[in-house]
């Protein structure tokens, strides 16, 4: 277990934010369906079960400039000959600095961007007034775990395979307390409407999976879930949440206190014989 991490500052949070991103995908490493490969210049994500970009691209990337070129063009060869698609995201860390730019260069499209975004705990504002018939329930049991699935499913329109592979990391995580990531369900009217995920890794808490069902869209329900998860990381004991907000949701999560840090950029290049996967 990381220790808990403290450090508030411009840079600690940077850190933190890229360090909870990874320590993210390392619950993929219990999966056979899923491959995870590193070397000193590389860390990569593959699945030739689940052709979806959750699980095959690009998570860390360190050239040297004088190679950095040909480390891409080989990455990239990799990928396509598996008719796979890849993600390949930027980070603070990335080097070289123009990697984005030989990215296009070998064939990638850019494929939007995500605000690092990080919160002090002891920081976190109050929440705007929410729906008097919402309530929240973290996933606990069986019963739970198909709720949240059901939920983050049709949000996020995944694939039935993604669908699977996080039912899978769910219920190895466990339930209750220590768990290595905690799901949560929002009920309106006693129906699911919303859901969102905290997953503890490198000493910090991070935000995921927040969607609500189309329907029930602009009511507060995704500020209600983090602010839930917030709450729950702080009684743990931790200092610093950490997320990663896509345009529609920054101001959702400035009002809750994060601050913006950094911007990932992304790049895609899409599977070969027209397959097709929706980027969330």
């Amino acid at each position: 277990m990381h220790p808990i991490q403290d450090d508030c500052s411009d840079a600690g949070m940077t850190r933190a934010i890229e360090a909870n991103f990874l320590a993210a995908f390392e619950q993929f490493r219990t999966l056979p369906q899923v491959q995870i490969v590193e070397s000193p210049y590389v860390m990569r994500i593959t699945s030739s079960a689940v052709p979806d970009p959750l699980v095959n691209g690009i998570l860390r990337a360190q050239f040297p400039p004088d190679s950095a070129d040909r480390h891409v063009e080989e990455i990239v060869a990799y990928f396509r000959e598996r008719h796979l698609p890849l993600l390949w995201q930027i980070w603070p860390s990335t080097r070289p600095d123009d990697l984005g730019a030989r990215l296009v260069a070998a064939g990638l499209s850019a494929a939007g961007w995500n605000a690092g975004m990080a919160l002090d705990l002891h920081q976190v504002a109050d929440p705007l007034p929410l729906p008097p018939d919402l309530t929240i329930q973290s996933v606990e049991n069986e019963v739970h775990l198909q709720q949240w699935l059901r939920t983050l499913s049709a949000g996020f329109e995944l694939q039935a395979e993604v669908v699977n592979l996080l039912e899978t990391l769910s219920r190895q995580a466990g339930f209750g307390g220590g768990a290595a990531f905690q799901n949560y369900v929002g009920f309106v009217a006693d129906q699911p409407a919303a859901c969102a995920s905290m997953i503890f890794g490198a000493g910090v808490a991070g935000i995921y999976n927040v969607v609500t069902l189309p329907d029930v869209r602009g009511l507060g329900l995704g500020t209600a879930l983090t602010y839930r998860a917030l709450l729950d990381a702080r009684s743990q004991g931790y200092r610093i949440a950490i997320l990663h907000s896509t345009q529609m949701g920054y101001s959702i999560y400035y009002r809750l206190g994060f601050r913006e840090y950094f911007t990932i950029h992304k790049y895609f290049s899409e599977a070969p014989y027209g397959l097709t996967h929706r980027l969330k």
